[in-house]
């Protein structure tokens, strides 16, 4: 039974943060979503990723690994989204990874641009897809459904 509730309780979990993430959503389109603007350290932004993913690998047979040289300066962003974005980003690749497989979570500091990136063995998305992927006019409505 306690194993049953567990997993209940991982989907109700689930469910609550689909539902916060619709409900950011509908707050950015009508511009009401409150950014708290406050300096960060990118390489505890990654960690705190990597720790919360953590549990996810293991059961999955991966192992997580943080890339983000010390020499990142802080970063001025409201640290919740962007720890969602990171989460999210290392979510897809832990999903998508099979057993045995690292990912990796990068810090990549080019000029005035931060880049975020989660590795993983293997593509994701087919190269053949990706245009239709990052092109937003590209999707038609059966896409969305």
């Amino acid at each position: 039974y306690s194993e049953y509730l567990g997993d209940v309780q991982k989907i109700a979990l689930m469910l609550l943060q689909l539902i916060d993430d619709i409900l950011d959503i509908a707050k950015l389109d009508a511009g009401k979503m409150q950014i708290q603007h406050e300096l960060l350290n990118v390489d505890d932004l990654v960690q705190d990723a990597i720790t919360i993913l953590a549990p996810k690998a293991r059961s999955g047979g991966l192992t997580l690994q943080q890339d983000a040289p010390g020499d990142i300066p802080d970063l001025l962003s409201d640290s919740r989204r962007l720890c969602q974005l990171l989460v999210n980003l290392l979510s897809n690749s832990v999903t998508y990874t099979d057993p045995g497989g690292t990912v990796t979570e990068a810090a990549r500091l080019a000029g005035p641009w931060l880049s975020l990136i989660a590795d993983a063995p293997g593509a994701i998305i087919p190269k053949a897809e990706l245009e239709r992927v990052f092109n937003p006019l590209a999707h038609s409505s059966q896409d969305l459904v």
